[in-house]
């Protein structure tokens, strides 16, 4: 799962601990061309209370390709690839981000 740093919907959150907790493991992925940046992620996954099994940190084209081909994992919610998946910001008070509820509820269907 890609992350979108600026987008901290508490209620996405709950979505993504729930997920992990009761559905399937969660991997964060983050693209990272520069080390120092791998702690400003793990500050915000701290911060933002993100409890994930993993995280995979690539900085090509080609590890994507080979995290999204491997059998190991569901699916792979890239907004980068696919632009109809980035969060519009702000969601109402309370809500869920509707397209990260229904890929979520997509990838319980698949397990």
């Amino acid at each position: 799962m890609f992350g979108q740093g600026s987008v901290t919907n508490a209620e996405d959150i709950k979505l993504i601990n729930i997920c992990q907790s009761k559905v399937a493991d969660v991997v964060l992925i983050d693209r990272t061309t520069h080390t120092r940046k791998i702690p400003n992620t793990l500050a915000f996954l701290s911060r933002s209370q993100i409890f994930v099994k993993e995280i995979k940190f690539i900085n090509s084209i080609d590890e994507l390709n080979a995290i999204k081909k491997d059998k190991n994992y569901i699916d792979v919610y890239d907004p980068i690839a696919d632009p109809s998946r980035v969060l519009n910001v702000p969601t109402k008070q309370g809500q869920p981000s509707e397209k990260l509820l229904n890929w979520l509820l997509e990838v319980e269907k698949k397990k």
